[in-house]
């Protein structure tokens, strides 16, 4: 009995690191109810970044704290992530370019990041330092890395000069996608064309990194059954398959600490679920579970935590004003001291059990 009462406490102090033991959930709808619909592509720092009625928006924590980041002249914005004071993402101009946009919490603040050597450009991530994402000369799409100026632009090549693209940056290393051999694969640098790795698994057609977080990078990657979620340690062969169905279309969108976020099509309800993982298929926690009934298909873009809490954006669409609408979910992470008592307790459990026996 005592065994089995350890076993039992142990599964619960284990699961309190787990995204899904702790149901401590609230949703914080951030859409504040203007033009054709929002959504929180970024997250960090107690900010939210990413667009309401076409124009690039940043939040801090609630519906009516939304700031417009469009600038004067441009067609559309976007606001696709962000760090610290700073927003990245793009605008559209008035002859449809895509232009490489950086803010710094006001729509005056705009800056053009697109070099005059690239016909248009964008950027997908920062993580306060650097900015990356893609530019294009004509067809040709080259992965891009800044340090917040138009001079500091590089370009990130790959072997064989195909078409490259950065999606993720973080710590030196961007992670993204190339054009290898006629094949799309998952891959990471470290600042330079020559630092190029190829996270291409085994078994599967084409790939994409997404996301990146210290030494672990996640996204999706094509294999017989389609599009999975997949994260890697460093090297193609460290994937680590997340779907907790085998061949649902799924996908990686970003990372923090041990945490994963993204979507899962469930074909049951033709539905996307945004989703939650813990370096697991097992971990996945389906986020769509906690929002209000009214909130149908729903996909999670960015995660970060704060100590307290973990926050995850990202949008989902409401089927009574129907229209996509940017929401946050926040986990309340137990304190310290919780996880202390619970393991003395196990401790002592163990040197009961261990006694019992001599």
């Amino acid at each position: 009995m005592r065994f089995i009462v350890r076993n039992s406490l142990l599964a619960l102090a284990l699961g309190c690191f787990a995204p899904v033991a702790s149901a401590d959930w609230s949703v914080v709808y951030l859409d504040p109810g203007v033009g054709g619909g929002s959504s929180a592509g970024g997250l960090a720092d107690g900010k939210q970044t990413g667009y309401v009625d076409e124009h690039a928006a940043v939040w801090s924590g609630n519906a009516a704290s939304w700031v417009d980041l469009h600038p004067t002249g441009a067609l559309y914005s976007y606001a696709s992530a962000n760090a610290g004071t700073q927003q990245v993402g793009q605008i559209t101009t008035r002859d449809f370019l895509t232009r490489a946009a950086l803010w710094n919490g006001t729509a005056a603040s705009f800056v053009d990041l697109t070099p005059n050597s690239l016909d248009e450009a964008q950027i997908d991530d920062t993580d306060g330092i650097q900015q990356v994402g893609w530019g294009a000369i004509g067809q040709t799409r080259r992965a891009c890395l800044w340090t917040g100026t138009q001079a500091s632009f590089v370009a990130l090549n790959a072997p064989g000069g195909g078409n490259t693209w950065a999606h993720a940056v973080s710590n030196g290393k961007q992670a993204g996608a190339a054009n290898v051999g006629g094949q799309q694969v998952a891959c990471m640098w470290s600042g330079s064309s020559a630092s190029f790795v190829n996270l291409s698994p085994d078994g599967s057609s084409n790939s994409e990194a997404s996301a990146i977080s210290g030494n672990y990078q996640g996204g999706s990657a094509n294999f017989t059954g389609g599009w999975e979620a997949v994260m890697w340690n460093g090297t193609a062969e460290s994937v680590v398959k997340l779907s907790p169905i085998p061949g649902a279309s799924s996908g990686v969108t970003a990372m923090f600490a041990d945490y994963q976020v993204g979507h899962v099509y469930m074909g049951g309800d033709d539905m996307f679920h945004a989703s939650l993982w813990n370096g697991s298929s097992a971990s996945w926690f389906d986020l769509n579970s906690v929002l209000s009934s009214d909130y149908t298909d729903a996909i999670a873009l960015d995660v970060w935590g704060d100590g307290a809490n973990l926050y995850i954006s990202g949008h989902a669409q409401n089927s009574v004003t129907n229209r996509q609408e940017a929401v946050m979910w926040v986990q309340s992470v137990p304190e310290p001291a919780t996880f202390a008592v619970m393991l003395l307790g196990l401790a002592g459990l163990t040197r009961i059990r261990k006694s019992g026996k001599s």
